[in-house]
C-alpha cells in the first residue's frame, strides 16, 4: 500500500518545523484466490491523527504540545471459511494509548480473541486517546485569550473617559500575543478536520461490517466521538471570531491614542509657537527700547563732549594754582605748590585704574567659573540620560 510510505514519512525528518501536510484517511481493498484457502479479500487502511498531551518541560510558556499517532490496519477474510485476521501498527502511540493497549490486552485474555470486533476496539481505543484532550488545550487558549481580550474592554480611551481606576495598559505586544493565539487555533482547526475525516470514514466502516447490536453500540461510541471533534470545531470557530474582534479594538485604540498624542503634541506646538512669538515681540521691545536709550546715551555724550571742556578749564582756572595777569599781553602765573596737584592728580588716577583692573579681573573669573560649572551640570545630565 503506498500510502503506507507516506504515513512512514511523517515522522522521519520534517522539512519543516511546523509541516503537518500529512494526515488524513486512506483505503484500499483487493481480492485474490488461494488454492488451499480459496478467495481472500484484504482491505488495507492508514491514517494519521492528531492530538495534544502536556509535555512537563520547564522553561517553556506553553505546557501542551500536539502530537500524532499513525494506524495502519490490515484486514484479512477468508470468503470460504469466514475467517478473519487483523494486523494493527500503531506508530508513535501516546502514553495514554499505552495504558490503555495494556488493559485491552488484558481484557482480551480474559474473555477470548472476537476478531469480529477486536478491530473496531482497537479502532476506538486509538480515536478515543487521541479526542478526549483537545476541549483542554482549547480551554487553555481561551484562558489566555480572556486574560488580553479584557484589557480593551476596560482600558480608557480619551480624555471624557468614565472608566477611573480600571484603565488597563495596552501596547503592541497583546496584538503579538493575539496573533500567536490565532496561529494556534488555525493550526488546531486544520487538525480537527483530519480527526473528523478519519472518525467518519472508520463510523463508515464499522456501520457497514459490525453486526448489531453490539454493532450499534460501538458505532454510538464512534459517533458521540465525532461530535466531541465537531464541537471543539465550533469552539475554535467562535474562538477564532472573538479574537478577531479583540484584535481589531486593540488595534483601534492603539490608533486612538496615538492619533490623540498627536493632537496634543500638536497643542503644545502650537503653545509653544505662541510663547516663541510673545518671546519675539518682547525682545523687539527691549530692543527698540536699548536702541532709544542708545540714541540718548549718544546724545548726552555729544553735549558732555562739549561741555567737559570748558568745564575743565573753568575748574583749572578757578584754582589757586594759577593766576591769569590780565595785562597787556594776558600772562598766566603757576604757583609753586602746581606740582603738588600735578602729583595727586597722577596718583588718584593710577589708584583709579588699578582698582578698576582688579574689579573687572575678579568679575571675569567668577563668569568663567558659572560657565565651568553650568558646563560640568550639562555634561552629568547628558551621562544620566545615556
Amino acid at each position: 500500500m503506498p500510502r503506507v510510505l507516506d504515513l512512514l514519512r511523517a515522522f522521519g525528518k520534517k522539512t519543516n518545523f511546523r509541516d503537518e501536510s500529512a494526515g488524513g484517511y486512506h483505503e484500499e481493498s483487493s481480492v485474490s484466490h488461494d488454492e488451499d484457502l480459496g478467495d481472500k479479500s484484504c482491505t488495507e487502511l492508514c491514517y494519521l491523527v492528531k492530538h495534544t498531551e502536556l509535555h512537563g518541560r520547564s522553561g517553556s510558556h506553553d505546557p501542551w504540545s500536539i502530537r500524532q499517532v499513525g494506524v495502519y490496519h490490515k484486514q484479512e477474510l477468508h470468503i470460504s471459511s469466514n475467517q478473519q485476521q487483523d494486523t494493527f501498527i500503531i506508530l508513535n502511540p501516546s502514553e495514554t494509548i499505552l495504558h490503555r493497549l495494556k488493559a485491552f490486552k488484558e481484557s482480551i485474555q480474559q474473555r477470548g480473541k472476537d476478531s469480529t470486533e477486536t478491530w473496531i476496539e482497537l479502532q476506538l481505543l486509538v480515536l478515543s486517546s487521541v479526542t478526549e484532550k483537545w476541549k483542554w488545550y482549547i480551554s487553555y487558549l481561551e484562558d489566555k485569550f480572556l486574560k488580553i481580550s479584557q484589557k480593551p474592554l476596560l482600558a480608557s480611551v480619551g480624555e471624557n473617559s468614565t472608566l477611573g481606576k480600571s484603565d488597563f495598559a495596552i501596547c503592541f505586544a497583546d496584538t503579538q500575543h493575539l496573533q500567536e493565539i490565532r496561529d494556534i487555533l488555525l493550526r488546531i482547526s486544520f487538525m480537527l478536520e483530519i480527526n473528523h475525516v478519519v472518525l467518519s470514514a472508520i463510523m463508515r466502516k464499522a456501520s457497514s461490517q459490525l453486526p448489531s447490536p453490539g454493532g450499534n453500540g460501538r458505532c454510538n461510541i464512534l459517533r458521540a466521538l465525532e461530535a466531541e471533534t465537531v464541537l471543539q470545531q465550533k469552539r475554535v470557530e467562535t474562538l477564532l471570531r472573538r479574537l478577531d474582534g479583540s484584535s481589531t479594538l486593540i488595534r483601534n485604540i492603539l490608533d486612538f491614542r496615538g492619533l490623540d498624542a498627536l493632537q496634543t503634541n500638536s497643542r503644545t506646538t502650537t503653545e509653544l509657537s505662541i510663547l516663541a512669538q510673545d518671546d519675539n515681540r518682547m525682545m523687539t521691545g527691549l530692543a527698540y527700547k536699548s536702541r532709544r536709550d542708545a540714541k540718548t546715551l549718544k546724545v548726552l555724550t555729544i553735549l558732555a563732549l562739549i561741555y567737559l571742556p570748558a568745564s575743565f578749564a573753568s575748574t583749572l582756572l578757578g584754582m589757586n594754582y594759577i593766576h591769569v595777569d590780565s595785562s597787556n599781553p594776558v600772562k598766566l602765573h603757576f604757583a609753586r605748590e602746581m606740582w603738588i596737584f600735578a602729583v595727586l592728580t597722577v596718583v588718584l588716577l593710577v589708584l583709579t585704574m588699578a582698582v578698576w583692573k582688579l574689579w573687572e579681573r575678579r568679575y571675569s573669573s567668577d563668569e568663567d567659573l558659572e560657565s565651568a560649572g553650568s558646563g560640568v551640570g550639562k555634561h552629568i545630565n547628558l551621562k544620566k540620560q545615556e
